[in-house]
């Protein structure tokens, strides 16, 4: 695989891969030229990023004297995300007068971090998740707390005890993105795809279920419904192909509904992955004669 195609796995697998994740699809000569070339940034111990979600944001904090928090953070910890901020994203202490030129190309939050809520320059793990529950649309807040856990960059239990800590305004949120986060889904793919289905009436996906001999990436109990997140970077070989026949053989065998989306439908279609699950129950309970 050439180096397009490695920026191209990081960025479909939430801006974010492990060692594993890439050298799955490239030898390691490729990814070690990569990374010596800054083609892609190892952000943390085992995880690899893009030069232009980590770089701007320590150059920006650097500029207004601040810290790096937020989404930014996020990238900086390697946690996968959504998507890269429009705008670099820096904390700076309360009542810090910022003029507009410094400010310029820079998303300043103001809030009075502690030291044990700062590590190089970044806010720690948690304060970065409870700071990206408290901002983000939930699908995506729940993609940066599913990352975190799965890295196991922040514990449930550290999560639940700061989450009802945090102002009041935002605690209501914040605490349920902290109940709703889950280190089994695989991707960010997965989270945000179970993120998107939180509004669908009468649906309750959870993640990597063992349903018979198989693992739906999201599973219903009540429906028997399965949702597969399918993306083609998993799916381009023959062996793959065979292996995703055999896998949906057993899922018909087992009297499951299944539903498949592509990573293009999440990033650009939430409203089709609403629509389609929320058509899937309709149909589903009508099958089950659960209505």
């Amino acid at each position: 695989m050439d180096r397009v195609g490695l920026v191209d796995v990081i960025r479909r697998l939430g801006w974010s891969a492990s060692w594993a994740e890439l050298r799955s699809v490239a030898t390691e000569r490729a990814i070690r030229s990569a990374v010596a070339d800054g083609v892609i940034v190892r952000a943390a111990r085992g995880r690899y990023v893009l030069p232009d979600g980590v770089g701007p944001g320590q150059s920006a904090a650097l500029r207004v004297n601040g810290t790096v928090s937020h989404l930014s953070a996020a990238l900086r910890w390697g946690m996968a995300v959504r998507s890269p901020p429009p705008l670099p994203t820096v904390t700076v202490p309360r009542g810090r007068s910022l003029g507009s030129r410094r400010r310029a190309g820079v998303q300043v939050f103001w809030a009075d971090l502690t030291a044990d809520e700062v590590e190089l320059g970044a806010t720690t793990p948690v304060r970065t998740v409870l700071d990206c529950a408290a901002r983000l649309p939930e699908p995506e807040a729940l993609v940066v707390a599913d990352s975190a856990l799965r890295m196991r960059l922040v514990s449930r239990g550290e999560l639940e005890r700061r989450a009802v800590l945090v102002p009041l305004q935002v605690r209501e949120r914040v605490v349920r993105v902290v109940d709703l986060a889950d280190d089994r889904p695989q991707s960010a793919f997965e989270s945000l795809v179970r993120g998107q289905a939180l509004g669908v009436p009468r649906l309750s996906l959870v993640p990597q279920v063992l349903v018979g001999s198989v693992h739906p990436d999201l599973w219903d109990e009540r429906l028997r419904l399965a949702v597969e997140c399918d993306s083609y970077e998993w799916h381009a070989k023959r062996a793959d192909l065979i292996s995703d026949c055999e896998r949906y053989n057993d899922f018909a065998l087992e009297d499951v509904m299944l539903v498949r989306f592509a990573w293009e439908h999440s990033m650009n279609q939430p409203g089709y992955v609403a629509t389609t699950l929320g058509r899937a129950v309709t149909v589903r309970e009508r099958q089950l004669r659960l209505c």
